[in-house]
């Protein structure tokens, strides 16, 4: 009864075993799957700081450093501002930006309806003016609301058309190099983000592996453990057995010795 009790146990953490060496393989697998996405992630962000260093030769940053966008409207802001936007903020920059005091109200509104582009820009005071005087539209009704510029104002689309009051149009042809920038700025701010977010799950998944690691090898001493019981019961049992059938023989003999 003993020796199947044990039987019985030694199945169980044989079983325990087998969990425990398909929880640590799966934990090690979405370990290493973390690893590699952190890494790639790293690299990425790398990348994407060496193409964001300052391009200026007098290291001063450009305007567009400044700047954050809504994602999507990159182009838009580029097509709207184009090389104005490698000018540094630094009055002592040959060419550069700086804060006029002047009454904003007095500026035309853009035409009825239209959105202007400062409400999907985050940019120094600078060019607060500017962003005001510049209207979002969807690429069919350009054509048509550029009658109704006032001098100085402009349009652009999503995809980076241009329609400025004086007449001039400029399609969209591809991002700029202010647009590409921006777009590499919110890119850098997405990796960042869900490399923060890798990173923690990364050391979640090695504690896993970790736990599991041990509970695979507890498991395992547990069954050895078992497995050496049932050797000391059986050799127990056998020498019982054979104690019983010696004392049974000498029992047998000392009666068959009797007269």
């Amino acid at each position: 009864e003993r020796s199947a009790r044990l039987e019985r146990e030694i199945h169980e953490a044989e079983e325990q075993v087998t969990a425990a060496a398909e929880a640590a393989n799966r934990h090690r697998d979405e370990a290493a799957s973390a690893r590699l996405l952190l890494s790639n992630l790293k690299t990425e962000r790398e990348t994407l700081a060496k193409l964001l260093i300052p391009v200026r030769d007098d290291d001063l940053p450009p305007i567009v450093d400044q700047i954050s966008v809504t994602p999507g409207y990159e182009a838009a802001l580029g097509a709207a501002l184009g090389e104005d936007l490698t000018a540094p903020v630094a009055e002592d920059a040959p060419v550069h930006w700086r804060l006029l005091h002047i009454e904003t109200a007095i500026d035309p509104a853009l035409p009825h309806g239209v959105e202007p582009l400062s409400r999907y820009v985050d940019a120094p005071p600078e060019l607060q003016r500017r962003l005001s005087q510049i209207g979002v539209v969807p690429h069919e009704n350009g054509p048509v609301l550029q009658q109704n510029l006032a001098a100085g104002q402009r349009l652009v689309s999503v995809d980076g058309d241009l329609w400025r009051w004086d007449g001039y149009v400029a399609a969209s042809g591809g991002a700029t190099l202010a647009a590409q920038r921006l777009a590499e700025r919110n890119r850098m701010a997405e990796i960042e983000e869900r490399e923060h977010a890798a990173r923690a799950d990364a050391s979640t998944l090695l504690n896993a592996e970790a736990s599991s690691i041990e509970a695979h090898a507890a498991a395992r001493e547990q069954v050895e453990m078992a497995r050496r019981q049932m050797r000391v019961t059986v050799a127990a049992e056998v020498i019982g057995a054979q104690l019983v059938a010696h004392d049974e023989q000498d029992i047998a003999h000392r009666r068959h010795a009797c007269p």
